[in-house]
């Protein structure tokens, strides 16, 4: 009786796990950029009831269910008409590059701006360009 009540828990514990990765993604679905994540289960552990005989295949018991990974989907987007000429859409495989602090991000919005100056906190993040110069920044 009590392994019943532990399976019940793994699986309402894990469907928590998904129900709140899809309350994440209604909640961004307006977020400009924003990809989607989706959760993967796996079986725990199986009670085998039976000794395997012959041609006979052992009786057995799951134990539950819990939660294995959750990944984003990075599929492409819908274009949309952007309200500046700085407005830059990739179209397939990609990513701008940017930098803060020294370290490397990536991102897919292409909401950019022409600026003069070198702090980022104001004007965004910086984009770094393929020969490494920084002539542009994403921000609002």
């Amino acid at each position: 009786m009590i392994s019943a009540l532990y399976t019940s828990e793994s699986g309402m514990l894990s469907m928590q796990t998904g129900l709140d990765v899809i309350g994440y993604n209604i909640a961004n679905v307006n977020t400009e950029a924003f990809k989607k994540n989706d959760v993967t289960f796996k079986d725990l552990l199986y009670q085998s009831y039976n000794v395997a005989q012959t041609n006979i295949n052992p009786l057995q018991k799951g134990l539950g269910a819990m939660f294995a990974d959750a990944r984003k989907i990075m599929t492409q987007g819908s274009a949309i008409s952007g309200s500046s000429e700085t407005d830059l859409y990739i179209s397939g495989n990609g990513f701008f590059v940017l930098n803060k602090d020294g370290m490397q991000l990536y991102s897919r919005l292409g909401r950019f701006r022409f600026e003069a100056g070198e702090n980022s906190s104001e004007n965004g993040f910086p984009v770094v360009s393929s020969d490494g110069n920084i002539n542009y920044y994403l921000g609002n």
